[in-house]
């Protein structure tokens, strides 16, 4: 998998301003959202469909994008996320 390209994203301008809305969460580059410097969520190309993955200091976890619930699942975790780092 790979980090997805602009042109790919394009139908998912929302679910981006969405994650960019996020205080603490800032896209560094297209597809890579960063929490206190670190990559925290990456949007990847997986053949034909959109896959975020999520990280932590305990792995990673995968989200369909596929359904406005998978990218609101997505959006949730986020915020926990990012909650989290600042809790630490």
């Amino acid at each position: 998998m790979t980090i997805a390209t602009s042109d790919q994203l394009l139908e998912y301008g929302a679910l981006r301003r969405q994650l960019r809305d996020i205080k603490g969460l800032v896209e560094k580059r297209t597809g890579v959202f960063e929490a206190q410097g670190k990559p925290l969520v990456e949007l990847h190309a997986d053949g034909t469909a959109i896959v975020a993955v999520v990280r932590s200091r305990h792995g990673e976890t995968r989200f369909a994008l596929g359904t406005p619930v998978d990218q609101r699942k997505l959006i949730d975790e986020a915020k926990r996320r990012v909650l989290k780092l600042d809790d630490d």
